[in-house]
């Protein structure tokens, strides 16, 4: 029998990779990435956050996270500002576009969520994020050491 830790992992992987599938699927309509709507909701949460911490929060170099950024300028959903006293700092917000597409996500997820935890109990779903919180935190330890 193969070690329950590879299992759970490789189960873990396998979850994420029909998660995202199916998030690509919907964000199709939307002509989005997977990286660009997590970009939209990072900076929903996060209003005048830097891309440095974008990168940071999204485990990407500094200059994807800036194409990403770029990308959402010329799209019409981010707006950079540039520090007047530090033309080096600039802070990302959604535009109103942005926002909406921000609603948009949040709904599109709202669903998807629904539908990954049919049949769980609020119970068991609080244990699962509480789970999934401490694998993330297990993982993000691991990765500052690397």
């Amino acid at each position: 029998m193969e070690n329950i830790e590879f299992l759970i992992e490789r189960l873990i992987l396998r979850n994420g990779n029909l998660a995202n599938n199916n998030r690509d699927h919907d964000l199709k309509s939307g002509n989005l990435t997977s990286a660009q709507s997590e970009t939209i909701l990072y900076y929903a949460e996060h209003r005048g956050d830097s891309i440095k911490a974008l990168a940071l929060h999204l485990s990407i170099s500094h200059q994807a996270a800036r194409k990403l950024v770029e990308k959402l300028r010329e799209k019409g959903m981010l707006d950079i500002l540039i520090s007047k006293d530090d033309r080096r700092y600039s802070s990302i917000y959604l535009t109103a576009d942005g926002e909406e597409l921000h609603q948009d996500l949040k709904n599109k997820g709202f669903s998807a969520g629904e539908k990954m935890l049919e049949g769980f109990s609020d119970g068991e779903k609080t244990v699962l994020l509480d789970y999934l919180e401490r694998i993330k935190r297990n993982l993000e330890k691991r990765t500052k050491n690397l």
